[in-house]
């Protein structure tokens, strides 16, 4: 089965995310920036450094915002299973002209950096982080964003250069978006009152739409869910039932999942303390622990 790599927005990180709630069985990785060489690095360069993280010979590469351009850009190297943008540009006259005029004064490379965090008080409304817990991650991402990444990646959406909308390029948009306002153009898959962060304040709407695109993806036998054991037995878990799990973001020790077969095997997958992966490894149980088990971890707030 292909995994899912999720490419977070302009300086953020997987933690826009995490009110997401999809199928238990997708193997999913989010995929963490690297620093730029320097200010003026290419994408097609960066992107050429970034494909190390995406070990899956077929991905499916989800970004939001600006990971949805690098999605599309990582695309041209590698051979996706898949490509979902979300709240992003499909080709660059998707960009506001009042963006690329703001950029013909290099504002993004003058501007005070201090000036640009003071502003996190409009975000909320700007963004589209309406409950507490979604105004307060904003405002950690928005103080924690690094300056040059920042600046680096605003240069590289003025400066983008695509004018093709990739053939099978699947684009979930918001029609209340106020950072990307949606761009009509055929097979958008529009969500009503959708603001630019709806992964966080519709998430479930954004769940099931996303869900359904991933099990499509799924549902060949070429894209089989087959994992190895500790101990080097193999499992099919591509028609298993889920008994107990949790995937809650961040990504942990207190993740798992407990599966069984149609025939009756039963599997456990835990998570060793990696941030980008829920699982990390599989074991085979009988079936009264598998049944009676409970996991000796908890999420820990952040």
């Amino acid at each position: 089965m292909s995994k899912v790599y999720f490419i977070s927005g302009l300086g953020a990180d997987w933690r826009m995310f995490q009110f997401l709630k999809l199928p238990q069985h997708l193997q999913q990785q989010h995929v963490s920036w690297i620093t730029p060489l320097h200010q003026d690095e290419p994408l097609q360069a960066y992107v050429q450094r970034l494909k190390e993280k995406i070990t899956d010979p077929e991905p499916i590469l989800v970004g939001l915002s600006f990971g949805g351009v690098v999605a599309i850009e990582l695309s041209k190297i590698l051979k996706p299973r898949k490509i979902i943008i979300i709240s992003s540009l499909a080709n660059k006259n998707a960009l506001p002209w009042y963006y690329r005029s703001l950029g013909k004064t290099n504002m993004h490379k003058w501007l005070p950096f201090w000036l640009m965090q003071r502003s996190w008080p409009l975000a909320p409304w700007f963004f589209g982080a309406h409950s507490k817990a979604e105004r307060h991650l904003l405002k950690r991402v928005i103080l924690e964003i690094d300056e040059k990444f920042l600046r680096w990646s605003l240069a590289r959406l003025l400066d983008w250069q695509q004018e093709e909308v990739p053939a099978e390029l699947v684009h979930i948009h918001g029609t209340a978006d106020h950072v990307l306002p949606l761009v009509k153009r055929p097979n958008i898959i529009k969500v009503p009152g959708g603001e630019h962060l709806m992964v966080m304040h519709l998430a479930d709407e954004v769940s099931k739409i996303l869900s359904r695109i991933l099990l499509d993806c799924s549902m060949t036998n070429k894209n089989k869910f087959i994992v190895t054991t500790t101990n080097g037995q193999t499992a099919d878990l591509t028609n298993a039932t889920t008994l107990k799990s949790n995937n809650l973001y961040p990504f942990g020790r207190h993740n798992y999942a407990v599966y069984e077969t149609p025939e009756g095997v039963f599997v456990r997958g835990l998570n060793s303390g990696e941030r980008e992966t829920m699982l990390t490894h599989f074991e085979m149980l009988d079936e009264q622990t598998a049944r009676n088990y409970k996991h000796d971890y908890y999420r820990e707030e952040n």
